[in-house]
């Protein structure tokens, strides 16, 4: 039995598969490398260029393959050494607090979405790849254990602080929306044309709910619980570009466009008070789509502290139509409530299990016409959340 209609569903690729569970080709052929390279500096002296190269490649293991970036990490004694001279390009092995971030990234052109993990500790952001099965509490105070490279973390285990709590956040009552448009280098000057106006988010002036906006859509299918108020600011001028290190047709990747964002709009806008920050970024390519984080994103504000804020980012490309737009802002903010991606469940030809049977079914992210958030779905009214 399949709880979701097998006619409207597709498979939705997940990118961030292989990055936390390990054992692609590519993996394996950094596994080699690593392994070279560890019998080279272990036995003379490494130029800094050799250190350099190997940094590379130890970081894109961490991100593939983190168990065995883990296996493979220099000894202390060794890495010590070699840290007095070559910090920046020496893994070190150690434990990391802070708070655990959730993002997710949609790229709905090409169906697939990613998964990212953060560990934010002040202004600064490292990125978490799992040796084992990642955490279900974002937003929550974190210990992590494992071996670091520059801003990528390969963790071995993980303990939540034992007086910490998931960030006070709450999906019912007024959501308070931050907009803030953004220019960059690549493109100096807003659009004048932006589909992801005032009214996208909020309709018109006077709040109705028979306008589509993301607060129509929450009105209607929270049951009048949930609305949007909030403001458009800017345009703010920021250094850092909104596609990052997205794939070629992917979705936003750029880790440091949040808190740029944030910095840039600092000195007029007190964010302290909202509860979720959208920023729009002009771009042609290569990514489209967007991307929020699951609830709390962690960010700063550099004048006025800690955000208890999602934090996320809509890519305004040209020709993006009033409908495709709406989509991309219901779901992304969908994140920002809190919530995931829709899931079904498969039986096959047994009967429907329990809820925590894990025995015979098989538990799919899928994409359909029905779920707002299914990872490409079409925004309809009155449709489930």
């Amino acid at each position: 039995m399949l709880v979701t209609s097998a006619a409207l569903f597709a498979l939705c690729s997940t990118g961030d598969l292989l990055a936390q569970n390990g054992g692609s080709p590519d993996s394996l052929a950094l596994v080699n490398q690593i392994e070279a390279l560890n019998q080279t500096v272990g036995s003379r002296i490494p130029s800094r260029e050799l250190l350099t190269g190997r940094a590379a490649i130890f970081s894109e293991l961490i991100s593939l393959d983190p168990a065995q970036a883990i296996r493979l990490a220099l000894a202390d004694g060794r890495a010590g050494e070699l840290r007095a001279d070559n910090e920046a390009v020496i893994e070190s092995r150690g434990e990391w607090e802070g708070m655990l971030a959730e993002e997710v990234a949609d790229d709905f052109e090409h169906h697939r979405s990613w998964t990212r993990w953060y560990l934010a500790i002040g202004k600064e952001r490292t990125e978490l790849f799992f040796a084992g099965r990642p955490p279900d509490r974002p937003g929550s105070k974190v210990k992590a254990t494992g071996v670091r490279m520059r801003n990528r973390l390969a963790v071995e285990s993980y303990v939540f602080e034992a007086s910490s709590s998931q960030t006070a956040y709450s999906p019912i009552g007024q959501q308070n929306v931050a907009v803030l448009l953004v220019t960059s280098p690549s493109f100096p000057t807003f659009p004048a044309d932006n589909v992801y106006d005032y009214k996208k988010f909020f309709g018109p002036e006077t709040g109705s709910a028979s306008t589509e906006s993301v607060n129509a859509y929450w009105l209607q299918s929270s049951n009048g619980q949930t609305w949007a108020v909030g403001q458009v600011f800017g345009p703010f001028a920021v250094t850092q570009e909104g596609c990052g290190n997205a794939p070629p047709g992917g979705a936003p990747g750029n880790p440091q466009l949040g808190q740029a964002a944030i910095d840039a709009a600092d000195p007029t806008v007190d964010l302290t008070g909202f509860n979720h920050i959208v920023i729009i970024f002009p771009t042609n390519g290569p990514c489209g789509g967007g991307v929020d984080s699951v609830g709390p994103a962690g960010y700063s504000s550099p004048t006025r502290g800690p955000l208890s804020a999602s934090v996320g980012a809509l890519a305004l490309n040209p020709g993006i139509t009033d409908e495709f737009s709406l989509h991309v802002a219901t779901h992304e903010l969908g994140h920002g409530l809190g919530l995931n991606h829709s899931n079904s469940e498969d039986y096959g030809g047994g009967p429907l299990g329990a809820i925590d049977d894990a025995g015979i079914n098989t538990n799919t992210e899928a994409a359909a016409l029905l779920w707002v958030m299914e990872c490409w779905a079409s925004i309809r009214p009155n449709t489930r959340a």
